[in-house]
């Protein structure tokens, strides 16, 4: 998992984008490499290139009510709430990792990486866009409106999907270069993350992506 994230974050930062000294300080990178360490010894790849059709465990044209329900309110969901984007990432990035090709895996990782920074970047709009939802939805550590820190160091995985859109449409234009995948192909990896994040409870939010 941690394997090519200097090649990634030199790609992706050039030099004077840089918030971090090295790509070993980047927040994302050290909850990676405790994901990693639980991971190594089963680690597994099933050689595939693409996450389109990959099982999350639902399928996407099922009912989802009765889930949605479960993962607003069961006791898993109470613990994911707590968990910050950081550290939700880096768990999605583990689930991949174990699922396709180690050439796929690094295109997903920069994917991640800057849908990542695309999140923080918005960080002062999501705080206030905050306001208007249930207060369940965020642990007590997050609800306190403080712009100056890092948005996806801090606060937990419920209002990520909301920024699917304007990363897709907006923000990756500037770095398109840096991810190699068609835009059908983005757009499929957008759909399972969020899927992932709703079926593990990170979120009782669901996407509606314009294509």
């Amino acid at each position: 998992m941690v394997t090519g994230f200097e090649e990634v974050f030199e790609e992706v930062f050039k030099e004077g984008e840089r918030k971090c000294r090295s790509y070993s300080e980047h927040p994302l990178y050290k909850e990676i490499s405790l994901v990693h360490e639980k991971l190594m010894r089963e680690l597994k790849h099933d050689g595939v290139d693409c996450l389109k059709g990959l099982a999350i465990g639902i399928k996407l044209e099922d009912d989802k009510a009765d889930f949605e329900y479960k993962a607003c309110m069961d006791e898993e969901y109470e613990r994911n709430r707590e968990k910050s984007c950081d550290q939700i990432f880096a768990e999605y990035l583990g689930f991949v990792a174990q699922k396709v090709s180690a050439a796929y895996y690094s295109n997903v990782l920069c994917f991640v990486l800057l849908f990542r920074e695309c999140i923080s970047s918005y960080g002062q709009l999501l705080v206030e866009q905050r306001k208007t939802l249930p207060a369940f939805l965020f642990p007590e550590h997050s609800r306190v409106n403080d712009y100056t820190t890092d948005y996806c160091c801090d606060n937990n995985g419920e209002q990520i999907p909301d920024m699917c859109n304007k990363f897709l449409t907006q923000y990756i234009k500037d770095k398109r270069a840096c991810v190699h995948l068609e835009d059908s192909e983005l757009i499929d990896l957008m759909q399972n993350l969020c899927y992932w994040l709703f079926f593990n409870g990170y979120t009782c939010s669901k996407i509606n992506l314009i294509e």
